[in-house]
């Protein structure tokens, strides 16, 4: 998010006016050409993309500005941020090198970094990269709040709270800032507490996809379904290509038992990005519940091979449907194996271990 003013290019790319002249040396003046785009231009235009909750455009104005200005951090770091929040970090952190190698240790690009290797699932080294900046950059907010991010993905709660108050008294006019107070709470277990924060988010900075998605994935979870699927679906119209706003609306929809909005949920997230491991599953699953055990099969494979290139998990639980899947189609053998793998997965879980049991009897028989 662009605050404090913007970022604002004060250099411009000038046009040169020719003269030619005639048999009579009459001088006249060239036809005007296409006016360039200035650096201010695409400055500006990725402001107003981000206001208008348009990341995906805002991301390319930023790389536009960038193959211009290859030695300036500034539109890959901003570029890699709104990235991670679309759900592309690895294409983040490789915006984030870029940054480093025009400037080793710029601080917001060091902090993005540390962002977007969190959002990866790499917690443990995000939080020895946050806490290097915040060592560097003790009054940098975004430091503090992108570590205290990474405390409470760790489960290190009191370490996230602290880092999260932080940033909230050096800054609490940066978005992020203010989102990660509420992401703390979330992982707490405090939803309401978390929806309030994301509320604030959303009232002083519009259509932010991110939080969006997380407000809505809450008023779910406090079972408020009505709020849930009216932001997300105002997601989808504020960012159109947004898989994981599809994805949550079909995981609502077949928990709520309408079933055909689940699956055109889930058909056009799986349209958007067909490698999005969790709507395969969760359509996997629908394909499971309503009978259709070729196609479970034939969608959790899909999001098993998704998941190699992703690194995005598939559940302990999606195996053990999956293993029944197979059953039902009369193949037991595989069902073992996906059983299997579900139990090495979850070997404590007493629910998984549970319903391995009925599956291995019930081949049994």
């Amino acid at each position: 998010m662009l605050i404090g003013g913007g970022y604002l290019l004060v250099q411009v790319r000038l046009g040169n006016l020719g003269l030619r002249r005639s048999n009579t040396l009459t001088a006249t003046a060239l036809p005007s050409a296409t006016p360039t785009r200035s650096l201010e231009d695409f400055a500006r235009q990725a402001e107003e993309a981000i206001a208008r909750g348009d990341y995906r455009a805002a991301i390319r104005h930023y790389e536009s500005l960038g193959r211009r200005r290859p030695n300036d951090p500034d539109p890959y770091w901003r570029a890699a941020r709104l990235m991670v929040f679309i759900g592309n970090a690895p294409k983040a952190e490789q915006h984030v090198r870029r940054a480093l190698s025009a400037s080793p240790g710029h601080i917001p690009s060091r902090a993005v970094q540390c962002m977007a290797v969190e959002w990866q699932g790499r917690v443990e080294e995000a939080i020895e990269l946050c806490q290097s900046v915040v060592d560097d950059a003790p009054d940098y907010a975004p430091a503090h709040a992108y570590l205290a991010e990474a405390y409470a993905s760790a489960g290190n709660f009191q370490a996230a709270r602290i880092h999260a108050q932080r940033a909230m008294e050096l800054d609490s006019n940066h978005p992020d800032v203010v989102r990660n107070m509420g992401y703390v709470f979330e992982m707490m277990g405090r939803n309401e507490t978390a929806i309030s924060y994301y509320r604030q988010v959303l009232e002083r900075w519009p259509n932010m996809p991110h939080v969006m998605l997380a407000l809505g994935r809450l008023y779910f979870a406090t079972g408020q379904s009505a709020q849930a699927v009216r932001t997300l679906q105002q997601l989808t119209e504020t960012d159109p290509e947004n898989a994981d706003a599809y994805h949550q609306l079909g995981v609502i929809f077949q928990t709520l038992g309408e079933f055909g909005q689940a699956r055109m949920a889930l058909d056009r997230a799986i349209e958007i990005n067909g490698q999005h491991v969790r709507a395969l599953a969760q359509r996997g699953s629908l394909n499971f519940q309503t009978r259709n055990y070729f196609g479970s099969v034939e969608d959790y494979t899909r999001a098993i091979s998704a998941s190699q290139v992703t690194g995005v998990a598939v559940k302990p639980i999606d195996y053990v449907n999956l293993g029944f899947a197979y059953r039902w189609i009369q193949d037991c053998t595989r069902a073992q194996e996906a059983w299997n793998i579900a139990l090495a997965l979850a070997p404590t879980d007493e629910m998984v271990q549970r319903y391995v049991r009925i599956g291995y009897n019930q081949c049994a028989q």
